[in-house]
């Protein structure tokens, strides 16, 4: 998909990542977050993350990780507040199993690289055609739970953020591992206005003891 590139700075990540934004995300989330607005909002950012793993950027722990975490606490915050079926239910954790399986399979298939020692990723035409098939088992999800409850779709649509979330947070974790594998660096954070990346105990800790 091209020559590997410097990855771009990514500001909207940091503003996701800072945890004053994150508390206040959190809080307002089942009141602003429910039914068409949590799916416009699931969108964008599966949107927002193809565009810019298309291009390349840094395995940076904190965005493969925290904003995976916070769509997922988000989108429950917004389940707890519908009502939902047996049926519902069942169907939140099948598309929810199946987003974190296809997640995972999808970090397989992203390009691990290394520029200046720094782990970076970038997709591959594999991860998009699991992208298409992660989205399609959502559409279908919830065209097959309105048809069997009129409820279901509202309740289809709270969970948009719940299994987008855990879909990027496996390929998130699988993504790590491949970078650790590969005895490229990886950090936590990326350094903002010539400031110096910031690196993570935990990550440093599984890299120097990976066999390699």
């Amino acid at each position: 998909m091209g020559a590997d590139r410097v990855p771009p700075h990514d500001d909207f990540a940091d503003l996701v990542g800072r945890h004053g934004h994150v508390g206040g995300l959190l809080g307002a989330s089942s009141d602003l977050l429910n039914g068409p607005i949590g799916v416009i909002l699931g969108i964008a950012v599966v949107l927002y993350v193809l565009m810019r793993r298309l291009i390349g950027q840094q395995a940076e722990g904190k965005r493969l990780l925290l904003l995976p975490a916070i769509l997922i606490l988000v989108g429950l915050l917004q389940t707890a507040r519908t009502e939902m079926s047996q049926l519902n239910v069942t169907f939140l954790l099948v598309t929810a199993l199946a987003s974190t399986g296809l997640g995972a399979l999808r970090g397989s298939t992203v390009r691990i690289y290394a520029h200046d020692g720094i782990a970076c990723l970038r997709y591959t035409w594999p991860t998009i055609a699991l992208w298409t098939v992660s989205v399609g088992i959502q559409i279908g999800a919830h065209i097959f739970s309105s048809s069997l409850d009129p409820k279901g779709g509202a309740a289809t649509q709270s969970a948009v953020l719940i299994t987008v979330g855990a879909g990027l947070l496996a390929e998130g974790l699988v993504v790590l591992h491949q970078a650790i594998r590969h005895q490229h660096r990886v950090i936590w954070q990326q350094g903002k206005n010539g400031a110096p990346y910031t690196t993570s105990p935990f990550l440093d800790h599984l890299q120097h003891h990976h066999p390699g």
